[in-house]
């Protein structure tokens, strides 16, 4: 199996991945089915997950192998986009919006937090170069700028401060847009960016603050 698949840190949680022939790995059915799961919810140890040990492996390897003259990226979840795999995009969707009980998203958040953290930090110290920060949801293509702004925004400052290296933030593809300048303000050091945004705006609002990724 490959090492390196988004579903790996699913599968830390003790979620259900999918193997597919023909295709990356994927997350299978939620397994927070109940958000009052949520406030019984402990963070995976690191050294205790077969499938984040092998990243780290795979990690040292191309380290050693690079002999630092080629970057190796890390990449991790955001704590704001990785529970659409946790509890499903409309259970989270809900969750966002206010959909449930006081404290829940609070609780989520800050259990994912603390395992972003150490994962990123995890694969610095085995020999990544930079942590890839995966966070579609931070995406106006996906929720409106000013409900990230008060979440997701807040929540990559949060992290980011944390992290004992550069991070760069990828969208998955998803336009950075009306987004940019929040994005650009969480410390982060290069942004992805979508075939569909305006590269040339792209360009000028990120001189002096950031580099863009392809």
């Amino acid at each position: 199996r490959d090492s390196h698949y988004a579903a790996a840190e699913i599968e830390a949680w003790g979620g259900e991945v999918i193997f597919a022939e023909d295709g990356p790995p994927n997350s299978g059915a939620p397994f927070l089915g109940d958000p009052e799961m949520i406030f019984s919810l402990e963070p995976p140890r690191i050294d205790e997950c077969p499938s984040l040990l092998r990243i780290l492996e795979t990690i040292k390897l191309l380290k050693d192998e690079s002999r630092d003259e080629i970057p190796v990226f890390g990449v991790v979840m955001s704590p704001f986009s990785v529970p659409v795999m946790q509890m499903g995009f409309e259970a989270y969707l809900n969750l966002l919006l206010g959909g449930y009980r006081t404290g829940i998203f609070e609780k989520l958040m800050a259990v994912n937090e603390d395992f972003c953290v150490r994962w990123s930090n995890a694969q610095l110290e085995a020999g990544a170069t930079a942590i890839v920060y995966f966070d579609p949801l931070a995406s106006t293509d996906m929720i409106p700028l000013d409900l990230y702004e008060k979440t997701g925004f807040e929540i990559a400052k949060r992290v980011m401060s944390r992290i004992n290296g550069p991070t760069a933030t990828h969208l998955a593809s998803a336009r950075t847009g009306k987004a940019f300048d929040l994005i650009a303000r969480t410390g982060t050091a290069a942004i992805g960016f979508s075939g569909q945004d305006d590269l040339n705006e792209l360009k000028k609002m990120s001189t002096g603050r950031l580099a863009l990724i392809g």
